[in-house]
């Protein structure tokens, strides 16, 4: 159980909840040993005697350093944090509970029922009979242990596991029940300061087992001095704020995403849910109405420049030049060895980095479901060669046509003259990339690197969205949702039937390969088999567009760049306009036109900030 200040105060509901923790432990105890008969010993009266005398010395000489243990404890699993200096108050209610309990162990003794003497003692705490007061308390593990049970499939694991971490160490192994809507409300306020890469520099990976502990509350404290340096050095330029803070957006730290944190929040409804079945009276559960303020909260603040940026991915199709430059990159020309693709060589190595990103460009296929595709998965189905892949749901063995562009490179052939010693997977040096989690995260972050290598690194067009792309290429072409919908594997029960009829095996060939990479394949006989000689996607030429704003969020300058030289087609800086409004009006809309001319005849590249766009947009529809 942590926070970011130490505390120094405790209320009276924390106090009497660590006391009612207190009492119901040290009860269950004393019932426990009086239906045992384990209460009654020859020399428990006298034990009983000498803690009741201890007890009334520690409380002269103001000592409880032989309480403080007892009340730490019975605070850990009420989710309080005591102070530093145990509060004089609540060491003196607690040896006040003690002495009671020690009376009740006294009568108990002469044969009285201590269920009725601690009747009114409970009754301080709760309107609970005795017997259901001191029931064991459903703890936090108790209640992720009984989650992992309730929800066994390898994909909940994962979000389990996200939400268990972070419960762990915000709220320690308390009492679920004591994780009440207020402290929910602090937790999900917390974790908006959570850095976005919170926990992954372990450093950790398959040579490198140890690694080292991190610290939620350091790596947020470590974050938030880097935003300060990095917010003074942007304060002190002479930009205007919104300008000001599209700089702040570009390097402050990434923090969660309001989308993360909704997802989290159902992870710990989760773990509540497990709690009632084990028996436990759970508190009322934050709903997404308090995440969505929350989050808002976290942004509003009187200074113009604070803001508490996210990185959400909006996965965008892969444009055609840079789809062009990564088919003629390196990975399918020539590189130097299978260790240095991004190298210019005499080498083609064919493995799953090889093939892997066509199948994601070429017929959209899931990521994981290729990565750990059997050899056996090859089949020819009514004279279409394609790969039986299993999708997301139990039943979800879908059938795949190989495209035609894969054919053309030579991939039955591959497959083919694999050697018995290759494996079960057609692309076992992907999915032995990590020994733990998911196979293909491990491998799309391995590719990621390469497209940094490459120079082709771009945050919303990451691998991921080149299934996006294939799909977006199936639309363009007028192929009809449903078919659309059965390649991309989607909820194959309201779509396509488990056994494909030759009909629509032959017609779902003919729609992927309606995709066109204008790729240029011939045999080469320096390596043995087919290669990519071209691909001439993207013949247009690329221009950036650099947006300034000024103070009302409109542009203020604007600037169109080809990506192949320094120099600008245009650059408009409406500061330079003259103050004459009928001569300032015509100028506007001579330079309006023309940054219109320069969109329409150009491959255009907007700026990522959706301000900027905005205000781009607006500049071009203004005259």
């Amino acid at each position: 159980m942590t926070q970011l200040a130490e505390i120094t105060t405790l209320t009276p509901a924390q106090a009497n909840s660590v006391l009612m923790e207190l009492l119901r432990s040290e009860l269950a105890d004393l019932l426990q040993r009086y239906d045992s008969g384990a209460l009654f010993a020859e020399t428990d009266a006298c034990r009983i005697e000498e803690a009741r005398e201890a007890l009334k010395a520690s409380a002269r000489a103001r000592d409880f350093s032989a309480l403080t243990p007892r009340l730490k404890d019975a605070a850990r699993i009420a989710g309080v944090d005591l102070p530093n200096d145990l509060p004089t108050g609540l060491a003196l209610q607690g040896a006040t509970l003690k002495r009671q309990l020690l009376d009740i162990k006294t009568a108990s003794l002469e044969l009285e029922d201590p269920r009725h003497l601690a009747r009114d003692v409970v009754a301080r705490f709760s309107d609970k009979p005795v017997d259901k007061f001191v029931a064991p308390t459903i703890l936090l593990e108790d209640a992720i242990a009984e989650t992992y049970r309730l929800y066994p499939s390898k994909d909940m694991k994962g979000n389990i596991d996200a939400i268990a971490k972070l419960a762990r160490y915000h709220f320690g192994n308390c009492a679920i029940t004591s994780i009440t809507k207020t402290r929910q409300e602090e937790f999900f306020t917390w974790m908006t300061r959570l850095p976005k890469v919170h926990g992954k520099k372990h450093g950790r990976n398959r040579f490198e087992k140890t690694g080292k502990l991190l610290d939620k509350n350091a790596e947020i404290a470590e974050a938030d001095a880097d935003d300060a340096l990095i917010i003074a050095e942007i304060r002190a330029k002479d930009l205007s704020v919104p300008e000001k803070r599209e700089l702040l957006a570009e390097r402050l730290t990434p923090r969660l995403a309001r989308l993360t944190i909704r997802r989290n929040r159902d992870g710990l409804s989760r773990i509540f849910k497990a709690a009632v079945e084990l028996g436990a009276e759970v508190p009322p559960m934050v709903g997404y109405k308090d995440i969505d303020r929350i989050v808002k909260a976290s942004n509003v603040s009187d200074d113009a420049l604070h803001m508490r940026v996210t990185q959400p991915k909006i996965r965008l199709p892969w444009s055609a030049e840079r789809l062009s430059a990564f088919l003629k990159s390196p990975i399918f020309t020539d590189h130097s060895s299978p260790h240095r693709r991004w190298k210019r060589g005499q080498v083609i190595t064919r493995d799953g980095t090889y093939w892997i990103p066509l199948f994601w460009l070429a017929v959209g296929t899931r990521d994981e479901e290729i990565v750990l595709a059997p050899r056996r998965a090859l089949v020819l189905r009514n004279g279409v060669y394609g790969l039986l892949l299993h999708s997301k749901t139990e039943d979800g063995e879908r059938f795949l046509p190989i495209p035609q562009v894969l054919l053309d490179l030579g991939f039955i052939d591959w497959v083919r003259a694999l050697p018995d010693d290759h494996g079960p997977l057609l692309f076992p040096d992907a999915a032995k990339r990590s020994e733990t989690g998911k196979a293909s995260e491990n491998f799309s972050r391995s590719m990621g690197r390469m497209l940094s290598r490459l120079g082709l690194k771009d945050f919303d067009e990451d691998f991921y969205a080149l299934r996006k792309t294939f799909l977006s290429m199936l639309s363009q072409h007028g192929v009809e949702d449903g078919l659309r919908q059965a390649i991309a594997g989607h909820h194959r029960h309201a779509i396509i039937n488990k056994h494909y009829t030759a009909h629509r095996t032959v017609e779902m060939k003919a729609a992927v390969d309606r995709a066109d990479f204008g790729l240029t394949i011939s045999h080469s006989p320096r390596h043995g088999f087919p290669i990519i000689r071209d691909c001439n996607l993207g013949g247009a030429i690329q221009v950036g567009v650099e947006v300034i704003l000024g103070a009302d969020e409109s542009v203020e300058c604007v600037t169109f760049r080809p990506d192949s030289q320094s120099s600008p087609i245009l650059s408009v800086d409406l500061k330079t306009l003259p103050e004459a409004p009928k001569e300032r009006k015509a100028i506007y809309r001579d330079l309006v036109r023309s940054a219109r001319r320069i969109v329409e005849q150009y491959d255009i590249r907007l700026p990522k900030s959706p301000i900027k766009r905005r205000a781009f947009e607006g500049f071009l529809a203004s005259a």
